[in-house]
């Protein structure tokens, strides 16, 4: 733990009611938080006199498995729907232009070997 930023958060801490530093201890989030402000919240209830409470059992990021979704419907209106196909086409056109020049390119190449071929 690093000891200046426990001293700054302390002083960030001491302003807060005691009720607001519990809620934050016991509730033990530690994506929020880090350690070190947890301990600044530690020495400054222990300061006040306040009996210090059990945190919450944190989950760890890293033991959080992936889940798999299912998406069974979409609700969007009709002119919502209309629009976003729209827009689909349009961001399709560069994509058939690169097909397009691609296949180009290949029957140029065919057309030059099947030339020789044939020779």
């Amino acid at each position: 733990m690093n000891t200046k930023d426990i001293t700054e958060l302390r002083d960030v801490f001491k302003a807060k009611p005691s009720e607001e530093l519990l809620n934050i201890w016991s509730q033990n989030d530690r994506q929020a938080w880090r350690v070190e402000a947890f301990e600044a919240i530690r020495q400054i209830l222990a300061e006040r006199g306040v009996t210090i409470p059990s945190q919450h059992d944190h989950i760890p990021l890293t033991s959080v498995e992936p889940q798999r979704v299912v998406v069974t419907d979409i609700r969007m209106g009709f002119w919502s729907m209309v629009i976003f196909m729209v827009k689909w086409v349009i961001a399709a056109i560069p994509a058939f232009i690169i097909l397009w020049l691609i296949s180009m390119a290949l029957r140029a190449i065919f057309a030059g070997i099947m030339v020789e071929v044939l020779r």
